[in-house]
């Protein structure tokens, strides 16, 4: 008999811990980023809990955008990750899959693969467009590639048994590196023209186990609202970040981030 995994979410340091499946660090980016590689990394956004809504707050400038990096808390136990989207405001926006870019449905499906597995992959950069291209998460969106999101509700579901992570693939693990994922669109390289509306590629790597193998009864959710800087602030009592230094792109060979107790 397996044990049942915790289900609750916490914050730790610039983490979002969803029980003991899975880390999300959401970092920050610019809405214009190269055609030809992922989008870059300005450091991991400071989260905050809301003790009105039990959402967690993140503080988004308006003319930024944001990306979502994967971390298993346990590197050998694969977890599937949905990601719910509210385009618009909450009340009376639209539901999307950002994995599929469809509509939002409360099951997982295989045609088209609605969620994705971790490892290998590591990271969604936005709403699925086409094949291979997303648009980006922003608050306000400034630019035809980037929509404005009200809410993404975060979904980490456990597999039913011993689930023995698929080998790593370190282009799906490293982020803003410069690293394209396996089959993913060539930007301007190989004759395929860049596409202002979908500026990012997201390929999502096919699940060996197969649907019926994830416990969506099990699963740990948490809700993400993004906010401005100044509602962050007055609303957690946490200071907002600072304004983004265009020069300060992480280049590390490791997820960014600012955890109590990890190492740079």
């Amino acid at each position: 008999m397996t044990s049942e995994p915790e289900r609750r979410w916490s914050i730790e340091g610039y983490g979002l811990r969803l029980g003991t499946l899975l880390r999300v660090l959401v970092q920050r980016t610019t809405q214009t980023p190269s055609p030809d590689l992922p989008p870059r990394s300005y450091g991991a956004l400071p989260l905050g809990a809301d003790p009105a809504t039990s959402e967690v707050l993140v503080p988004v400038v308006g003319d930024e955008a944001i990306w979502q990096g994967l971390e298993p808390l346990d590197e050998a136990a694969a977890v599937a990750f949905q990601v719910e989207v509210w385009i618009g405001r909450a009340s009376a926006g639209e539901r999307r899959d950002a994995v599929t870019g469809g509509p939002w449905l409360d099951e997982l499906t295989s045609e088209p693969q609605n969620y994705v597995v971790c490892p290998p992959q590591r990271a969604i950069d936005g709403i699925t467009t086409t094949s291979g291209r997303a648009r980006q998460f922003a608050r306000v969106a400034t630019t035809p590639g980037a929509a404005t999101v009200d809410r993404l509700r975060l979904i980490a579901i456990p597999g039913s048994g011993p689930t023995v992570a698929t080998p790593r693939e370190p282009a799906l693990r490293l982020r803003g590196l410069g690293d394209r994922l396996p089959g993913a669109p060539a930007g301007r390289e190989g004759g395929q023209p860049a596409d202002p509306d979908s500026p990012v590629g997201q390929v999502v790597a096919r699940d060996p186990f197969g649907r019926h193998h994830w416990r969506l009864d099990a699963s740990v959710t948490a809700t993400l609202r993004l906010v401005s800087p100044e509602v962050f602030a007055a609303t957690t009592g946490r200071p907002a970040p600072a304004a983004l230094d265009p020069r300060a792109a992480y280049e590390g060979r490791r997820l960014p981030g600012r955890l109590e107790g990890v190492p740079p």
